[in-house]
């Protein structure tokens, strides 16, 4: 796996030391396994998801903040990519919602809306908390050849 192959797309500043955090608290050396691409606002990341998409990459990951209304970022994110084949579910699944490539040429992605994929909010609301964290490397487990559980955290 190379890095460049494994990218990460994060809404701002805040979500990337969020990530940042996450990562230095559950031990997990990210700066091994993907890259973080630090967008400036949300439409920002829509339009580098357009891009992103049709790249080399192999898996793409995006953290977005709900904010006030889960439902219109999700329809967003899902008119983004619809047009490069993918097919989201009607919201979020709880777990964190991963897409299957459509075909060979597009990777496979991973979704997560902050703070916990369900509810509106913002991830400062929760930032140090964790209170999602298992729920979260759950998700970034999907991705991880050595599952969350397996890195000496509980499931």
């Amino acid at each position: 796996m190379r890095i460049t192959d494994h990218v990460l797309l994060v809404e701002g500043r805040d979500d990337h030391e969020v990530i940042y955090q996450f990562c230095n608290y559950y031990g997990i050396d990210n700066q091994s396994l993907f890259s973080v691409e630090v967008g400036d606002g949300f439409d920002s990341l829509l339009k580098e998801l357009g891009i992103r998409v049709r790249t080399e990459v192999k898996v793409l990951g995006i953290v977005i903040d709900a904010d006030a209304n889960l439902s219109s970022r999700w329809e967003e994110i899902k008119s983004a990519l619809a047009g490069d084949g993918y097919i989201l579910p009607a919201s979020p699944i709880k777990g964190g919602t991963i897409i299957e490539s459509p075909n060979s040429n597009r990777p496979q992605i991973g979704i997560w809306l902050m703070p916990d994929n369900q509810e509106p909010g913002r991830n400062q609301a929760k930032q140090c908390k964790f209170d999602n964290a298992p729920a979260l490397a759950k998700w970034g487990d999907r991705f991880h050849s050595q599952p969350y559980s397996k890195r000496g955290h509980p499931q």
